[in-house]
């Protein structure tokens, strides 16, 4: 069993290669499980859309049972296409372009009008599903 503060200490030490990875959106309607892969995803293309760095994290803290680190930057996906798009999920890989899908979550048909940004608020556990 791994205790509290050992939940901590590995977090933490996560915390660098957390940094590292990258950011994106998809724009089909997947049901995300264990067995996903990138290729499985459709990676939104429209203009003013970038994949974006991980950027720093919190260190680590207990959140009832679980720790939990939350991104100390966080990620903003711009909409410059000249009219509304549609995503229904993000995810992050270890490349800024192709790489390995480390995770992901649908979050439902989302729009970011022309012009306006989506601002993603990821936290990462040590019990993710």
């Amino acid at each position: 069993m791994i205790v509290d503060l050992g939940k901590v200490e590995l977090q933490n030490a996560q915390l660098t290669v957390l940094s590292s990875y990258w950011f994106g959106l998809f724009t089909n309607n997947w049901t995300v499980s264990s067995g996903t892969i990138l290729s499985d995803l459709t990676e939104a293309g429209w203009t003013g859309y970038s994949r974006q760095s991980g950027g720093s994290w919190t260190s680590a803290m207990l959140v009832g049972p679980m720790a939990q680190s939350r991104a100390g930057t966080l990620p903003i996906f711009s909409n410059t296409s000249g009219g509304s798009v549609t995503f229904y999920g993000w995810f992050m890989v270890t490349l800024s372009s192709g790489g390995i899908l480390v995770a992901a979550e649908n979050i439902g048909s989302t729009t970011i009008p022309d012009g306006d940004v989506y601002v993603l608020a990821p936290a990462i556990t040590d019990t993710q599903e």
